[in-house]
């Protein structure tokens, strides 16, 4: 009996090519985003806003801001609010609006 040829799923063929990878390849695979911020650069994000506002005067802040896709934007905001009293204080409507209206003219 002749074999059949399957064709490989596009999943299962992009996994292949994952394992052919190095570990640095791998790292900037995980790391780089087509759609916003990478996670990294979200969290350190998240770490400068600490300060409160202030931070916006600073130019990395401003130039990881400016990655944010749309919806990361949304999400560093849920997030604004809820920070713990230990951590930082949570921000305020008002300085968010502040922070959407600075990414507006980044």
């Amino acid at each position: 009996m002749a074999q059949r040829k399957h064709k490989v799923p596009e999943e299962i063929q992009r996994f292949w090519a994952l394992l052919d990878m190095s570990i640095d390849a791998h790292w900037r695979h995980l790391n780089t985003r087509r759609d916003g911020a990478t996670d990294m650069t979200i969290e350190a994000l998240m770490l400068s806003l600490r300060r409160g506002p202030e931070a916006l005067a600073h130019p990395d802040t401003l130039n990881r801001l400016a990655q944010l896709s749309e919806r990361q934007m949304l999400w560093v905001m849920t997030r604004l609010q809820g920070f713990k009293p230990e951590i930082a204080p949570a921000w305020k409507d008002a300085d968010l609006e502040v922070l959407a209206a600075v990414r507006r003219k980044l």
